[in-house]
This record gives structure tokens, C-alpha cells and sequence, in this order.
């Protein structure tokens, strides 16, 4: 996967607390010695484009939404939040499992339990109590996933969301208003405005 392809992977604007700093090779050197497994190849390039953050894309049927970085904060690959989660208690063995993804009750992990040198994907869920492997490795979990525009139109440009939705407003005669509080629960603003009486019209850039 090229520079271009892995950059566009990250949501923009980007969520700024959780992106680390630029990764260097003694940041991977401790990473790997903290977690006791090389991490994959794949993985690293990704990081190189933006040390971890929020996607534009997901798996189908899962829950997922970031990719963790390396770094001293969370998320990091580096603190592992499954055996951190005090309530979890599942039937198989979670040692050799590497986070890369949490969300309610679930976890997408590098699985180093059969291959120490080179993981599978599992997706985890505690809450079920259920583990399924969703791909042989990182570079094939890459090529599962998919835009995340499922029941949403997509408008292609280059010209920023401000000027976007100003002239959409005069399109459709209607005036958008920023929800404020949505800035902090997603890393970006989210803009709507009122169609008719029927329809809101809910507009965020990614």
C-alpha cells in the first residue's frame, strides 16, 4: 500500500490527543521489547503516515474506529487495555493478545498466541465471551476494510468544510449551525441545519 493510500487512511482534521509524536526507530525498538513480539511491517509504515488516531474506514459487522500509536498515552499499543480491563474474565487466554482497537466491550487485537513472529487479527468481544480471527496478518485486515459511508452521501472536494457547507446553504436555501459539543466526541466539527419539517441535514468532514 503506498504513502498516499496509507496517509489517506487517518480521519482529517486529526483528533489531536490521540496521535503521539512522530515515530522514530527507538520508539518501535521499545515498543517491541515492551510487548515481547516484533510488530508488523505493515503496522509500522501506517504509523510512519500518523503515529495512530482515529480512520475513515471500519469492518463490517465489527466495531472499530482507530488504530492505536506508539507512544506514552492512550491509546497506545503499548498499554494493554484487555488485561487492564478488570471485568474481563474470558474462557480462552488473552496472553499473547496486543491491542490495537478498543471500543464498549470489544477489542481488535494482534494475535501473537500460535505465531510469535508473525500475528493474525482477532477481533475480541469480553462481554460475549467470543474471539474470531479476521485476518492472517495486518496486511490482509488492511484489505478488509471499507469507506465508513454506510447510510451517508459522500460529496468529493477539495475546498474545506466551511466553504462547503456555505455554498450547499445557498443551494438549498437553508443556513447550517456547528454543533459544538460534537467536536469533542469525534476530533471534528459536525455542521446541520433543518431541510423542512421532515429532514435535518447532519454534514462532518471524513
Amino acid at each position: 500500500m503506498n504513502k498516499e493510500r496509507l496517509k489517506h487512511i487517518w480521519q482529517t482534521p486529526i483528533y489531536l490527543p490521540y496521535i503521539h509524536n512522530d515515530l522514530t526507530d527507538e520508539m518501535v525498538k521499545n515498543a517491541e521489547q515492551k510487548i515481547g513480539h516484533k510488530l508488523p511491517e505493515e503496522y509500522l509504515n501506517l504509523l510512519k503516515a500518523q503515529n495512530g488516531g482515529y480512520i475513515r474506514y471500519e469492518l463490517e459487522d465489527k466495531e472499530h474506529s482507530k488504530i492505536y500509536g506508539i507512544g506514552d498515552h492512550y491509546p497506545s499499543v503499548t498499554i494493554n487495555q484487555l488485561e487492564e480491563d478488570t471485568e474481563a474474565e474470558p474462557s480462552f487466554e488473552i496472553k499473547g493478545l496486543t491491542p490495537f482497537d478498543d471500543g464498549e466491550h470489544t477489542y481488535l487485537c494482534f494475535d501473537y498466541r500460535k505465531n510469535g513472529a508473525e500475528p493474525t487479527i482477532a477481533y475480541i468481544d469480553v462481554e460475549c465471551d467470543e474471539e474470531e480471527t479476521i485476518a492472517n496478518n495486518f496486511k490482509e485486515y488492511l484489505s478488509l476494510l471499507t469507506p465508513a459511508t454506510r447510510h451517508k452521501f459522500v460529496i468529493q472536494t477539495e475546498i474545506g468544510i466551511e466553504k462547503t457547507i456555505k455554498e450547499l446553504g445557498d443551494i438549498l436555501q437553508i443556513k447550517f449551525e456547528e454543533k459544538a459539543d460534537d467536536y469533542f466526541l469525534y476530533g471534528y466539527p459536525m455542521y446541520y441545519a433543518q431541510y423542512s419539517q421532515k429532514y435535518n441535514i447532519f454534514i462532518h468532514p471524513n
